[in-house]
């Protein structure tokens, strides 16, 4: 058989055609490796050596982690019941009654901001649970004792299923689509710098270093976190069952109070009887709190929680929320600025009338700081003699300003 040039040719053409097929099927999700969450955590922290090129992981997507490190919050909280003072004959006399309960306040959750990584490539932040979570919110402890923030571990064991893996995505990555869906993703796995995550990290606590011992442990020879890379262009993302599951947090909203001088303690604590969900219970009756931490849970009515840190300017405010429910997330999400502006507006008022004392608030946390501008009362763009007069004769029609988006960001 003669060889010439020509077949030569023929020949190197066709094996590089199929070199080219090779390495376009191993760019696509046909050669991405399955593999279990725990089989990656164990030898990425045992430092044996991990599967190469892609893998493929199934679970649920959420922007949103537990984070106990937020400026105010402690794990108690106190409801009236019975929907406020009752009157009870006691000794053949009407007596006016407050019954009150305790019970845990969930630990908030929050999304992170963007991060760069040590190439100096940017990353959105996401978490992959396991595909039977149903979130982040905990069942409420029986018992209610040792209700204080150095003992959340015994508070809220935390599952398997509620322990995530960092996910490392595209910034301009709509994920939305993808959330609260059981999905597979195909990425490569590498390590995120510790730098990014000092905040929540260098919180000891045992709950802590529990929720996140997927991707992070203090005692082992990783310098960082571990991350499955999303990003493009191997990166992928399937959905594989289309119905969203249930999937709740608790989420906070934070301020505080401002002014010219200094407020005494007194001022500051008063700004609690201008919140909605007190609905007119007794002045006397407004706090019960922890004295370690000087976080002290304000009394009120109905599923807003608030909390306010003694002795300094801040309130926090908490709900929670089934992400996975459009209905529920619109619903909260207005119910909550809607209580948060009510606050902010009638404080700096009661104040005034009160004390002679000029302040005012301003929001400086919230779980997610996207929608900062939904509780931030400098988005009004209607007249303040009209939004004043508006609220006054009927507070409920804030929730039709937040619809009609009449605030900054709303």
């Amino acid at each position: 058989m003669d060889i010439t040039a020509s077949s030569i040719l023929d020949y190197i053409k066709v094996i590089s055609a199929i070199k080219k097929g090779i390495k376009a099927l191993k760019e696509s999700n046909v050669f991405a490796k399955d593999i279990s969450v725990q089989n990656i955590i164990e030898s990425y922290f045992t430092c044996e050596e991990l599967p190469k090129g892609k893998i493929a992981v199934i679970g649920k997507l959420s922007n949103y982690a537990l984070n106990a490190d937020f400026p105010i919050y402690a794990p108690r909280d106190f409801k009236v019941q019975g929907g406020g003072i009752t009157t009870k004959i006691v000794n053949g006399q009407p007596t006016p009654q407050l019954e009150m309960v305790s019970s845990a306040l969930n630990v908030p959750s929050s999304t992170f901001n963007d991060i760069i990584l040590e190439d100096n490539s940017k990353a959105k932040i996401l978490w992959l649970f396991p595909q039977e979570t149903e979130g982040l919110i905990f069942p409420r402890p029986v018992d209610k004792i040792g209700l204080d923030i150095n003992n959340l571990g015994n508070i809220f064991p935390i599952s398997d299923t509620q322990k995530p893996i960092l996910v490392l995505a595209d910034c301009d990555f709509d994920y939305t689509q993808f959330t609260y869906r059981t999905i597979k993703i195909v990425g490569k796995i590498t390590t995120a710098p510790i730098s990014s995550f000092q905040n929540i990290l260098n919180n000891t606590s045992a709950f802590t270093r529990s929720f996140y011992n997927n991707c992070f442990r203090q005692f082992t020879e990783s310098t960082g976190l571990l991350a499955i890379d999303i990003r493009k262009p191997t990166g992928r993302i399937t959905i594989l069952e289309e119905n969203r599951s249930p999937f709740s947090i608790t989420y906070t909203v934070q301020g505080m109070i401002n002014s010219n001088k200094e407020l005494s303690d007194e001022v500051k604590a008063k700004c609690s009887l201008a919140i909605p969900d007190r609905q007119n219970l007794p002045e006397h009756i407004a706090f019960i709190g922890d004295q370690t931490t000087k976080v002290y849970s304000v009394i009120t009515i109905n599923d807003i929680s608030w909390q306010y840190l003694a002795g300094s300017q801040s309130y926090a405010a908490f709900i929670n929320i089934n992400m996975s429910d459009t209905a529920d997330v619109n619903a909260k999400f207005a119910k909550l600025s809607h209580h948060w502006n009510i606050w902010q507006k009638k404080a700096p008022e009661f104040i005034l009338h009160r004390f002679d004392e000029q302040i005012g608030t301003n929001t400086t946390f919230c779980s997610n700081s996207k929608h900062i501008n939904r509780f931030d009362l400098n988005g009004f763009t209607i007249p303040p003699n009209i939004e004043k007069a508006l609220l006054n004769k009927d507070p409920s029609v804030r929730e039709g300003i937040d619809w009609l988006g009449i605030s900054i960001g709303k």
